[in-house]
Order: C-alpha cells, then sequence, then structure tokens
C-alpha cells in the first residue's frame, strides 16, 4: 500500500476573528492575509538588543520631545491593515492616537525599529518594510541583525529612500531624523555572536 501525501489546507480567519483572539490573547499577534503570526517570545539576544536600543534612544532623546515605544504598542499600517508591532517606535512631538476595531494605535511614528529574527525577517525585509515606508511621517525604519553585527537603514529622501548598511561594531549609525547617533557597539553590548 502506497500513501498518499495530501496537504492539508490551512485555514484563513477573519478580521472579526483575529480582534477576538486578540483579546483574549496575552501575546502580540499580527494579521497576516488571513493568518495569525505571533509576535512575542524573541530570543534571549532578542530581547538585549530591543532593550540597548531602547536604552541608548531614551538616553540620547531625553527631554528633547520624543517618545521611544516597545513592542506593545501598534502602528497603524493602512496599506497593510489592520496594525503592526515593530520592535520599538520613536515619536517626536505629540503622539497621535487612533482605534482600529477597540485597539490603540500610534498613527504618527518618526522612526521604526525591527530586530530580525529567523522567522519573521521576510516579513520585516518586505511586506513591512513596505508598509511602514507608505506611512507619511515615517522617516527612517531599520532593521537590525541579531546573529552578526549588522543594521540596515532606510531614510526618506523626499519620494524615495536611501538604504545605508553598517556592518562593524566600530560603526555608527547615523539617525538624521532623531538627531543622533546610534553606536553598534552600544546595540550589541554583550551579545555573543554564534
Amino acid at each position: 500500500m502506497v500513501a498518499e501525501y495530501l496537504p492539508v489546507p490551512r485555514m484563513k480567519h477573519s478580521l472579526e476573528e483575529y480582534y477576538a483572539m486578540l483579546e483574549a490573547s496575552d501575546r502580540r499577534w499580527e494579521f497576516w492575509n488571513g493568518e495569525f503570526v505571533c509576535m512575542s517570545g524573541g530570543s534571549p539576544a532578542h530581547a538585549m538588543i530591543c532593550n540597548r536600543v531602547s536604552y541608548a534612544l531614551n538616553k540620547r532623546l531625553a527631554g528633547g520631545g520624543c517618545e521611544v515605544f516597545g513592542s506593545d504598542m501598534a502602528i497603524k499600517t493602512p496599506s497593510l491593515p489592520p496594525f503592526r508591532y515593530p520592535d520599538l517606535s520613536v515619536v517626536c512631538g505629540k503622539p497621535v492616537f487612533g482605534k482600529v476595531d477597540k485597539f490603540h494605535v500610534l498613527v504618527n511614528p518618526l522612526v521604526l525599529i525591527e530586530v530580525l529574527s529567523t522567522g519573521t525577517e521576510h516579513l520585516d525585509r518586505e511586506p513591512k518594510r513596505l508598509a511602514y515606508q507608505a506611512i507619511p511621517s515615517v522617516q527612517e525604519y531599520l532593521l537590525i541583525a541579531q546573529n552578526i553585527p549588522h543594521v540596515t537603514r532606510f531614510v526618506r529622501k523626499g519620494r524615495r529612500w536611501q538604504r545605508f548598511e553598517y556592518g562593524s561594531l566600530t560603526a555608527v549609525v547615523e539617525l538624521s531624523s532623531l538627531e543622533c547617533e546610534l553606536p553598534l557597539s552600544e546595540v550589541y553590548r554583550g551579545i555573543e555572536f554564534k
């Protein structure tokens, strides 16, 4: 007897099911074409890098009218509804919040940052990047690797985006929209690369 492999079709969910699941869950989930993708529970290196970057930005931006938000702050992404959860976001000036269903979302981020994970890197590099770049207030987007010292920075220049790569622990990322610098030595302090 020969067994025949039959693929199991994935169940597609509605936005209403997504909102209900979010209300019942203590984890962060994103909605991707009818599927739920968990955005919680990263590696120790991921958590450490997020903490290092948050600390560095808060230290540099203190008293300057900017606010650094962590991964619990949803960002409204009109071109990729309903919203996304970046690892960090920064607003300068008054934060503007909206609502999508019952959920609070930030409408006017200036800088968005993702620390790359194996399972979601493809989303961060392409569809999320394009959705973030479509938000009029966003001026910079950072992708931070966790397995090697490397940062990719996208900067809005008029109607175009420029890409910059930083690949050593001695490199310093210039965040022009925040008028500050982010040394990779601070981002990766204590991280052991494998």
